[in-house]
């Protein structure tokens, strides 16, 4: 897990929202929400494997990251919907809880 305690360091030192580790380099993002999930993959960028850190997950994050079929993931954030639901797959580890404040705007 070497490259996942790389992806938290790159996310907290460079002020980033999203870190990639993949085999073939680092992507960072400082946009929210969605949006840096959905350039890596219209980038195509190779995420199988893939180590990333990135500071709120909520389902939908989930489920992209689950598509992506990373190896591990790291979050500050992770909203309760995602937390209680069976899938996305128990290969999405989120390794740090926090309430997301989007969570008590919908319910799902």
């Amino acid at each position: 897990m070497v490259e996942l305690e790389k992806a938290k360091a790159l996310l907290k030192a460079g002020g980033h929202t999203c870190v990639f580790l993949t085999k073939t380099g680092v992507f960072t993002s400082n946009e929210r929400g969605v949006k840096p999930l959905l350039s890596v993959l219209n980038a195509d960028m190779g995420t199988l494997g893939a180590h990333v850190a990135d500071k709120v997950v909520g389902k939908a994050a989930a489920f992209l990251y689950e598509l992506m079929k990373i190896d591990a993931l790291f979050a500050f954030t992770v909203s309760e919907p995602m937390r209680a639901s069976s899938s996305p797959s128990t290969a999405i580890r989120a390794m740090m809880f926090g309430k997301c404040p989007a969570s008590a705007l919908i319910s799902i």
